[in-house]
């Protein structure tokens, strides 16, 4: 028993504190951060695919050209919350 308390005191020691998003945190500043972060994946993306079709690699390019798919989806998913929260908001 005293074995498990302490695998279950260092487990929880041990894992990442994640703080919580604070309640005040204006929505249109957390889309900005989003939109930032989802620009940011797509050129990483972007320069996966150019990797991978430089070098034959077709499996990867049609999973990097899947994540750009993705990515572009949530730019545009993001962009649109942004613009209803601005003109809710302002």
């Amino acid at each position: 028993m005293r074995k498990l308390i302490l695998a279950a005191v260092a487990a929880a020691i041990m894992a990442p504190v994640v703080a919580p998003v604070a309640a005040s945190a204006h929505p249109v500043a957390m889309d900005r951060a989003d939109i930032r972060a989802d620009r940011h994946e797509i050129r990483h993306d972007r320069r996966e695919l150019a990797r991978a079709r430089y070098y034959g690699n077709y499996h990867e390019a049609r999973h990097a050209r899947e994540e750009l798919r993705r990515d572009r989806h949530d730019l545009r998913h993001d962009r649109r919350d942004f613009r209803r929260d601005a003109y809710r908001h302002y």
